[in-house]
């Protein structure tokens, strides 16, 4: 079954929300990735990069980063228990 374009729309709200409104600053290559896998709709792995520069990096997340982070995982039915390593209180 293949999520609908309401689904995919939702999807990009959401991450585009997420950057717009951060306490984060990822580093521009990552950055650059993820906006161009967003274009073309690989949402599980823009996803999966912006989860890989936040270890990489070591960036910490304030407890709103991590909800708008944890929801976009939920909406694609991700495990999100692992990103509890990244809230900084």
């Amino acid at each position: 079954m293949h999520a609908s374009k309401k689904h995919y729309d939702e999807l990009a709200s959401m991450f585009y929300r997420l950057f717009g409104e951060a306490s984060f600053e990822l580093p521009e290559a990552e950055k650059t990735l993820i906006d161009d896998l967003l274009e073309h709709t690989e949402y599980g792995v823009a996803y999966d990069v912006l989860i890989d520069a936040l270890r990489e990096h070591k960036i910490p997340l304030t407890e709103d980063d991590f909800r708008k982070i944890r929801a976009i995982g939920e909406l694609m039915n991700l495990d999100t228990e692992s990103l509890n390593e990244f809230v900084s209180g």
